[in-house]
C-alpha cells in the first residue's frame, strides 16, 4: 500500500482504496499519512463496479485473525477471491456455492505446521472444500517457495495453479468454464470472454 500511495504521489493522481470500513480502519491506523495520496471508499455490504455486483464477507484467517473475501456476481456467471482463509465455517461456506469460479490461496501442498499457527489452506484441505462447494473450476493461487509448480500435483481437470502472467476470461454468454489463459496461450476455450483488469490504476 505505501509503495502504491508513491507511485500516486510521483504521478500527481490520487488512487482510490475499496474496501469495507474495518479494513480502511486497520490502514489509516497503520499508515496515517496515506491519505495525501489516497481517497477511500467504504464499499458496506457491497457495491458495484464495471457491471459487477461485488459482495465482502469475513473468512477465518486462522492465526492471523479474519481477512475478506469477494463475491463477484454478474448474470449468470458467480466467483469468487478468496486468498486467505482456513477453517471455514458453514457461514462463511455459503458465499461458495453455486460458483462458475472460485480462486483460492494455498500456501503449500501439504502443511504439518500445527493447525493452531496456520493462517491458509494447503492444498490437500482445499481439495476437500472444493469436493464440498463444487466450483465449475478452482485456481490455487497465494503459494509459498514450497510450491513447485512444474510438479505434477495430483489435481482434478477443473483445478489449476496460478502462474506469473495468467489471464482469466469470463464468459458471460453462457454457463460452463471460464477462459483461463496464460500469457497469450489459451488452456480452456469456451464462449465469447472478455478479461477483468486486475492492476491497481492511480487516477
Amino acid at each position: 500500500m505505501p509503495e502504491w500511495a508513491d507511485a500516486c504521489r510521483w504521478t500527481g493522481k490520487k488512487g482510490h482504496v475499496y474496501a469495507p470500513v474495518e479494513v480502511l480502519q486497520d490502514i489509516m491506523k497503520q499508515f496515517p499519512w496515506l491519505d495525501n495520496h489516497l481517497i477511500y471508499h467504504d464499499i458496506g455490504q457491497s457495491i458495484d463496479f464495471l457491471g459487477w455486483h461485488i459482495q465482502p464477507f469475513k473468512v477465518c484467517h486462522g492465526k492471523n485473525g479474519f481477512s475478506y473475501a469477494y463475491r463477484f456476481i454478474k448474470q449468470r456467471f458467480n466467483w469468487v477471491y478468496c486468498p486467505d482463509s482456513i477453517h471455514l465455517k458453514d457461514k462463511e461456506k455459503a458465499f461458495l456455492f453455486d460458483l462458475q469460479l472460485l480462486v483460492l490461496g494455498t500456501s503449500f501442498y501439504r502443511e504439518d505446521a500445527d493447525p493452531k499457527t496456520r493462517s491458509v489452506y494447503d492444498m490437500v484441505e482445499a481439495l476437500q472444500l472444493i469436493d464440498e462447494i463444487h466450483p465449475v473450476q478452482a485456481v490455487f493461487t497465494h503459494m509459498s517457495h514450497g510450491v513447485d509448480i512444474t510438479h505434477p500435483y495430483l489435481l482434478p481437470a477443473n483445478v489449476m495453479l496460478a502462474k506469473t502472467g495468467m489471464e482469466v476470461h469470463i464468459s458471460l454468454r453462457c454457463p460452463g468454464p471460464a477462459n483461463i489463459t496464460i500469457g497469450k496461450e489459451s488452456t480452456l476455450r469456451s464462449c465469447p470472454s472478455f478479461s477483468i483488469p486486475t492492476k491497481q490504476l492511480c487516477r
